[in-house]
């Protein structure tokens, strides 16, 4: 089995992984490519959810400063948990759970966009702009701190392939006419009049 974590994410196993049961904890982002073994199922604990799988390939987002996750499932089958809920998830789905609500949705979608990450690619796709910004600073390692004059409900579609933060912001600067100031990893970005 292997995993490949993005920005800012750990897991966590005990000794005994692999014994009776193959368990994991994740905080953050990681994509996951489990060897099949149906004597020994493979257990990922994320917050807001638990991902029972025997062989398959998956994506889950569950950052702990989030009030979201999502599990993505590229092939096989998984059963994710989360509360009372219990979801058969079957390829080119997507569960998302509001944690502060417990509301879990089960929906179609396109995993060429949710693995993008490991392709150095960053994809938007009808995203509001305080995601983007949260994408950015997660993907860069950066603080982003935007005046109230930004109006962080615009929407954005876009994809940057393999692109620094600099060349983001200038993108993101002429869409939107912003003036933006780099000091070490905190950004700021205001209104052209502030």
């Amino acid at each position: 089995s292997k995993v490949e974590l993005n920005a800012r994410s750990t897991i966590t196993y005990n000794t005994d992984f692999g014994v009776d049961e193959r368990r994991i904890v994740l905080e953050g982002e990681g994509f996951f490519d489990v060897r099949k073994d149906p004597d020994t199922r493979f257990v990922v604990t994320a917050p807001g959810m638990e991902v029972a799988v025997h062989g398959t390939k998956f994506n889950i987002y569950a950052y702990p400063d989030k009030e979201f996750s999502e599990m993505s499932l590229l092939e096989g089958s998984v059963t994710l948990y989360s509360g009372e809920s219990a979801i058969k998830v079957a390829p080119n789905e997507k569960v998302c759970i509001d944690r502060t609500t417990g509301r879990v949705n089960l929906r179609k979608t396109d995993n060429k966009v949710e693995t993008a990450w490991l392709k150095k690619t960053l994809v938007f796709m009808h995203e509001p702009l305080y995601k983007v910004v949260d994408i950015l600073e997660r993907r860069f390692g950066v603080h982003i701190e935007c005046s109230d004059e930004i109006s962080l409900s615009d929407i954005y579609t876009g994809t940057f392939r393999d692109r620094s933060i600099y060349d983001i912001l200038e993108v993101l600067r002429m869409h939107y006419g912003f003036v933006y100031k780099v000091d070490n990893n905190r950004i700021t970005i205001r209104t052209i009049n502030n």
